[in-house]
């Protein structure tokens, strides 16, 4: 687990992605079965999505 060797590492990095991005399309799954009757709630999930997409402001490099 706390072995930095690049193959380690790469391993840990690809299986976190693929963690995250089943995580997201489970989120997703749900929100369409569950906002279905609601498409109005639907676009603001999307929208609050969108907005969880941008970087933190103090991360910016002047």
């Amino acid at each position: 687990m706390y072995d930095d060797r690049g193959t380690a590492s790469l391993a840990k990095v690809v299986g976190l992605l693929g963690l995250l991005t089943l995580l997201n399309v489970m989120a997703w799954g749900w929100a369409l079965l569950s906002l279905r009757a609601y498409p109005v709630l639907l676009g603001a999930a999307l929208i609050a999505w969108g907005f969880g997409l941008r970087p933190c402001p103090s991360m910016r490099t002047t």
